[in-house]
């Protein structure tokens, strides 16, 4: 669980209850696997996915990393630190089950736009890479959703919802830095608004 505010705000809710409800959900989601052994086309197309997957989720480990490397703010600077080795994690789950289904060990593409947007994030900083990154965890809790629709294997279901559950969580921590440092801006261009409240963002387990 992670608090990040600022100075003299504290704020302790939990979004356990939240995930939980959401584990229900996806129990009860059509789509169900099974345990039966994979045809040869639903192993090729699970393989894909899943190098799709851990691409994105090494991108998100360097993402992370190189903010939290330029981010002056110790307390945002730990959670980016934090949400880089959750990324780190979910790359290890595909690798993982890429060997156990005999496909080689993934590798990393470096393209030449890739390099690029990490630059132009570095340059333009924090908050306006924050805003840009809440629109790539959205599209990665939508594949994660789609992929889990539609892979035939009750294991890789699993894992797919488990990780889209802590994307999710991912993005209500980007929404609230990215809101906690417009509200900041805002108090330092109007000092004589003393009286707003103290901004804050709310911990999530990732």
């Amino acid at each position: 669980m992670y608090d990040v505010s600022s100075k003299g705000a504290s704020n302790t809710v939990s979004t356990d209850r939240k995930q939980e409800q959401q584990a229900a959900q996806d129990k009860a989601t059509p789509g169900s696997g099974t345990n039966e052994p994979l045809t040869d086309t639903t192993k090729r197309e699970l393989i894909a996915a899943l190098k799709q997957n851990w691409q994105r989720e090494v991108e998100g480990v360097r993402t992370y990393s190189d903010l939290a490397r330029n981010e002056r703010d110790a307390p945002r600077r730990a959670v980016l630190v934090k949400m880089a080795e959750a990324e780190a994690r979910h790359a290890q789950k595909w690798e993982q089950k890429l060997a156990e289904l005999g496909a080689e060990p993934p590798k990393e593409e470096r393209t030449l736009k890739m390099r690029l947007q990490g630059w132009l994030r570095r340059q333009l900083g924090t908050e306006a890479a924050l805003r840009q990154l809440e629109g790539e965890e959205d599209k990665d809790i939508a594949r994660y959703e789609a992929q889990a629709r539609n892979i035939n294997d009750t294991e890789a279901q699993s894992m797919l919802r488990e990780v889209r559950r802590e994307e999710e969580s991912h993005g209500r921590v980007i929404r609230e830095m990215s809101s906690l440092q417009s509200r900041l801006k805002m108090c330092k261009k109007w000092k004589g608004a003393k009286k707003l409240p103290p901004p804050s963002i709310d911990p999530v387990q990732l």
